[in-house]
């Protein structure tokens, strides 16, 4: 999958669910990386990007949320 996203570095993705077991808002989350917000963009912009957004539809029924955000480290 990442060879389809120019200079993603990672995908990984998980199903969430509160601690009393029920599904909240987000229930599946997939976060994707790059090294910059630039690459992220370009990436998104790229046919196969476009091409996986149109696809949304077709099995989220409950609607997607695509929002970008900075991960920041502090040692």
């Amino acid at each position: 999958m990442a060879r389809d996203f120019p200079k993603m570095k990672s995908f990984d993705w998980t199903v969430y669910e509160t601690p009393a077991g029920s599904r909240p808002a987000h229930f599946l989350i997939a976060v994707l990386r790059w090294d910059t917000k630039e690459d992220a963009l370009a990436a998104l912009a790229s046919p196969p990007a476009e091409a996986a957004v149109a696809d949304l539809a077709n099995f989220a029924d409950a609607g997607v949320d695509i929002e970008l955000g900075e991960v920041v480290v502090e040692i």
